[in-house]
């Protein structure tokens, strides 16, 4: 008994494809043949990931300059992915960050939820109220259609993250929000002699 050739996208033979069995007297005997099923990866090329920095309490300044970091959670540990700084300039300045090549480079092999998280380094700007927020999202890997091929299905929202389907893909993004608040005037007492 011969299996075919296996032409199904994804499926191939485990063992060998041709098996001999002895037929008994009872005239019934039987061959199992066992396929595994092994779907291609999926690279995160149809994913955006973006930042944007807001300030509140007072304008840019050449000064500032904020850091943000992208990490993957891989076997429950934090693995840093990517860092960008953003630093103001005063030609056609945009408050915003792009993690998006970074994360088109990645590939997942097996069905899952791969989770992320974007985070704001605390500066040492004086007065400056860095958010402390940790953005979490998770990219869902499936073969729903069984092609021989995983697909991106979904993106998994954590409280500051917004994630918006478009045709082949998805685009995420976060805001970070700092508050500037001006240090308190020092108290200082001053001697005056009248003559």
């Amino acid at each position: 008994i011969k299996e075919n050739d296996v032409t199904l996208p994804g499926f191939a033979k485990k063992d060998e494809d041709e098996k001999t069995v002895t037929v008994p007297d009872v005239n019934y005997a039987s061959a199992e043949f066992v396929n595994t099923y092994n779907p291609k990866g999926v690279t995160a090329e149809n994913i955006t990931l973006k930042g944007k920095k807001e300030l509140v309490g007072r304008e840019w300044k050449k000064s500032d300059s904020f850091t943000f970091l992208l990490e993957q959670k891989i076997d429950g540990k934090w693995i840093k992915l990517d860092k960008q700084t953003l630093t103001y300039t005063e030609e056609n300045f945009k408050p915003q960050f792009d993690f998006t090549k970074t994360v088109n480079k990645l590939s997942f092999n097996a069905i899952g939820e791969y989770e992320f998280r974007m985070t704001e380094e605390k500066g040492a700007l004086k007065g400056m109220v860095y958010d402390a927020t940790v953005n979490v999202f998770s990219l869902i890997v499936t073969d729903k259609d069984m092609d021989g091929k995983l697909e991106i299905s979904g993106v998994k929202n954590g409280e500051h993250t917004t994630s918006t389907k478009y045709e082949d893909g998805f685009d995420i993004s976060v805001t970070f929000n700092n508050t500037f608040k001006a240090p308190e005037p020092e108290d200082k007492s001053v001697n005056i002699c009248v003559t």
